[in-house]
């Protein structure tokens, strides 16, 4: 075996080659120019990045141990949707699960306070149970700072279980994850875990 055969079964091994220039599941082939293809790369990498992420956390919940702080939902795979060691904490908000009145305490939310539970039920997803929790308080900030999404399976006693599940969280905030950007929302263990990662990659 050449040094160039053991290379090409190494990366077969190791890595799954995506082409980034075939037609989708349509049919239709993408443009040529290279910022298209980089940004199909970016989506096969996230895409693959989160079917470890599940693989990784339907392990640890087929486990049953202990609790699983996942940075992001949990609705991804039944599994892990259905599972009471599973704690997803959402730190972006594309989507608002409340309006109208109940819009309004949740952006009047302060420290340590959080909404009532409610069902989140996305298309083609799992089921979980929801609320939001304010971090930090957003006096001199916008609305959305400090504020988070928590989910976790359904259960009988919800109210009991988030406020568990609250404390919990809000214990991850300390110390700050200074200096990353996001620190008003971000837990430190999940900020220590992005830098060992980009230290091995």
């Amino acid at each position: 075996m050449t040094d160039g055969d053991a290379t090409a079964a190494i990366a077969q091994t190791r890595w799954r080659v995506v082409d980034t220039s075939t037609a989708d599941k349509n049919g239709e082939y993408p443009s040529q120019h290279p910022a298209v293809l980089l940004e199909r790369a970016v989506r096969a990498v996230d895409q693959h990045r989160e079917e470890l992420e599940d693989r990784l956390a339907e392990a640890w919940c087929a486990l049953g141990e202990s609790p699983i702080f996942i940075d992001g939902g949990i609705s991804r795979t039944p599994s892990v949707a259905s599972s009471p060691f599973a704690i997803g904490v959402i730190k972006s908000h594309r989507t608002l699960y409340v309006q109208g009145d109940a819009l309004a305490i949740v952006m009047g939310l302060r420290k340590g306070e959080r909404s009532s539970v409610f069902r989140v039920s996305p298309r083609s997803r799992s089921s979980v149970l929801s609320w939001y929790l304010r971090l930090r308080g957003s006096e001199g900030h916008d609305a959305m700072w400090g504020l988070v999404r928590v989910e976790m399976a359904e259960c009988d006693r919800s109210t009991e279980r988030a406020d568990e599940i609250s404390r919990w969280v809000l214990a991850e905030t300390s110390p700050l994850a200074l200096p990353d950007g996001r620190w008003d929302k971000m837990s430190y263990g999940i900020r220590d875990c992005e830098e060992f990662l980009r230290a091995i990659s």
